[in-house]
């Protein structure tokens, strides 16, 4: 018989520990847990299912720290949990290119609940990108974005049509390239100070508790490109 799954504030707290025993940062400075925070501030605020929530915070375990199916079964996340999370998880290759041809194609076969993480995930990068002024990133991503609309892209399923519509407007502004020093001043450094500060509520929050900072990110976004 399968383990009951764990609640998702227990799956927060494994991966935040984990990507900190790995020292795997998102940014200089920027503890990995962060960039996972933003891709459920945008599950949330898309409304998608819990189910798509848990699988953020494992998404990039495998890839990242080594991280075994087993592992995560262990931690608390479901088969089917894991399952979606290792769909968008990149494959062996020599390059990025190569990686993501092998990847996106065995994500679309998982249906909604490998597309959603994959969206939330692109999401919160180009969010991250836009806000410290990072050309490369946004560059990349939008390049990438006509292969990752023709294997995704469900026209007869709108429920992530909302989503794809805000990739859309990501990559549609053109990011304001950023000093250091003008980072260290920036809306988003300052949000991320205030979250690692919280860290342990942020951890443990309920939705309602993490919408506020939903609506501080996107006010720091449309602020900084209006």
């Amino acid at each position: 018989m399968e383990k009951p799954a764990k609640d998702l504030r227990q799956l927060r707290c494994y991966a935040a520990d984990r990507h900190d025993r790995c020292r795997q940062d998102y940014d200089p400075g920027v503890p990995y847990w962060i960039h996972l925070l933003i891709t459920e501030l945008i599950a949330i605020a898309f409304a998608l299912p819990k189910r798509v929530r848990r699988t953020l915070w494992a998404h990039d375990l495998k890839e990242d720290t080594g991280a075994a199916h087993t592992d995560l079964r262990e931690a608390g996340w479901s088969t089917e949990e894991v399952d979606d999370a290792e769909r968008v998880t990149d494959e062996p290759g020599t390059s990025r290119a190569e990686r993501k041809h092998k990847t996106v194609p065995k994500t679309a076969r998982g249906g909604f609940f490998s597309i959603a993480p994959k969206l939330c995930d692109r999401g919160a990068n180009l969010i991250y990108g836009l806000l410290s002024g990072n050309v490369g990133s946004h560059k990349k991503y939008k390049k990438e974005h006509p292969a990752l609309k023709h294997y995704l892209l469900d026209t007869t399923d709108p429920t992530l049509l909302p989503l794809w519509y805000f990739l859309d407007s990501l990559l549609a502004r053109r990011p304001k390239p950023m000093t250091a020093e003008e980072f260290a001043e920036s809306p988003l450094k300052k949000l991320i100070e205030k979250w690692k500060a919280n860290k342990e509520f942020i951890l443990n929050a309920d939705k309602k508790e993490l919408l506020p900072l939903w609506i501080e990110l996107k006010a720091a976004l449309d602020a900084q490109y209006k």
